[in-house]
Parts: structure tokens; C-alpha cells; sequence
């Protein structure tokens, strides 16, 4: 299982656990191990359909 901040650019930090402690302080084996970074998609979205006011940036360009 791999648990995963979301939401966002920038959505979190993630720790490593042991599962076998006691408790939440002897469970922290090492924390601020990695940050996690949502990349936006570089590649345009298809449009589907015909219609639909889409309202994006190649609206604006082709309806000035």
C-alpha cells in the first residue's frame, strides 16, 4: 500500500513508518523523506464532442 498526499502542485511530505511500535512516536523511523510534485500534463486534453463552451485557450486564439 502506498499512501500519497493529495491535491495541488505541492500536496505534502511523506514520512517512513515501521508498523510494528507502540506507538506514533517509536512508529517514525525517518521523517520529510520525500516531496511530492504533481506535474501538470504538458500534452493538450482532447475535446470530445462537438460543441460545448469550452472556454479554454484555444478559443481565445482562434476567436479573438
Amino acid at each position: 500500500m502506498n499512501v500519497v498526499p493529495q491535491g495541488g502542485l505541492l500536496p505534502g511530505i511523506s514520512n517512513v513508518v515501521q508498523v510494528d511500535a507502540w506507538g506514533p512516536e517509536d512508529a517514525v523511523y525517518k521523517t520529510d523523506v520525500g516531496i511530492h510534485f504533481n506535474m501538470p500534463s504538458l500534452l493538450p486534453r482532447r475535446r470530445f464532442g462537438g460543441g460545448g463552451g469550452g472556454g479554454g485557450a484555444e478559443d481565445l486564439i482562434s476567436n479573438p
